[in-house]
């Protein structure tokens, strides 16, 4: 009688599995990585200090408070530190087999902006997608994909 692997039994739960587990392992505790991680904390902060001196005239002629710029910012760092602590945790060679895809999802989004309705006019400058609320600039994917490729490409 022959053993089953767990993997064959699990129904491809193991690579999930294991997946999870690289994806929330215990971050590097060398002291270089603490200095990374401090000189971006140190710089963040110095970004949200210009904001708020920037943006604070501006804020309260508009909406009566100094805050709401900032309060806006602070919730869009909040969103970086997740997916700073979740990009700090992946594996680098998972990006580096897969930047093909990512690099096509950058050209894709970069062309999206000439679709009517989607594409959203700035200033004359037609750089963002969204809908509503929502929007975003598809060259800040694509200066990520562009990174993986080049990296990618490089070390080939």
């Amino acid at each position: 009688m022959t053993a089953v692997s767990p993997r064959v039994r699990s129904g491809g739960r193991t690579r999930r599995r294991v997946l999870f587990a690289r994806l929330f392992a215990p971050l590097p505790t060398t002291a270089d990585y603490r200095w990374v991680v401090g000189i971006v904390a140190a710089l963040a902060l110095l970004g949200l200090i210009m904001v708020l001196s920037a943006s604070s005239v501006v804020a309260i002629g508009s909406s009566g408070s100094a805050w709401t710029v900032f309060a806006k910012q602070v919730a869009w760092m909040g969103l970086g530190v997740v997916a700073f602590t979740i990009g700090s945790r992946m594996d680098y060679r998972a990006w580096a087999r897969r930047w093909f895809w990512l690099y096509g999802i950058a050209v894709v989004a970069c062309s999206m902006v000439f679709v009517p309705k989607l594409g959203i006019s700035v200033d004359g400058a037609t750089r963002w997608i969204g809908y509503g609320e929502l929007r975003m600039q598809p060259s800040e994917v694509a200066k990520l994909a562009l990174l993986v490729a080049a990296a990618e490409l490089l070390a080939r």
